[in-house]
């Protein structure tokens, strides 16, 4: 059981599988296999979880003062919009989930040059999160506009 709390640093979960709801700052995300969630730092957040359902998932803890600044832009999006979820279609699922067994693989291994090839991995899945992030936050948008626009016509 884990108590409201928060980080000093950011926070991607991939989830895989079990039964988990994610309270952050007041919204509750029920996820499904191969939900993105974006924690910013100083977000309060708690899951709930079913012990009775083995919980698996992804987490990357991500300090604020990475070398490319863009990379942390989806959790400023995230936070500007209070929508932390990403649900993305099976091609990209597919994609990410391949990138993620490569970041895994690379992480075992200790052959010359992993550590470039791990961070250009990690790199790299940054870039797909925020690229995808920021379609569905722009898309969010576009789509509040429109219902905006049906209510005033009313």
């Amino acid at each position: 059981e884990f108590s409201y709390h928060y980080h000093d640093f950011h926070k991607i979960i991939v989830f895989l599988s079990g039964k988990v709801t994610y309270h952050i700052e007041g919204k509750a995300y029920h996820l499904k296999p191969r939900d993105i969630l974006l924690v910013s730092q100083g977000a309060i957040h708690k899951p709930e979880i079913d012990p009775s359902v083995p919980y698996e998932r992804y987490i990357f803890w991500i300090r604020d003062d990475l070398s490319m600044q863009e990379l942390n832009t989806c959790f400023q999006k995230a936070t500007d919009h209070s929508f932390n979820l990403v649900r993305i279609d099976s091609a990209v699922q597919e994609h990410l989930r391949d990138l993620l067994r490569e970041l895994e693989n690379s992480i075992k291994n200790k052959d010359f040059g992993d550590e470039i090839l791990r961070n250009a991995i990690f790199t790299k899945f940054l870039f797909y999160v925020n690229r995808i992030f920021l379609q569905t936050s722009a898309s969010l948008t576009a789509d509040l506009i429109l219902l905006i626009l049906r209510l005033n016509s009313f």
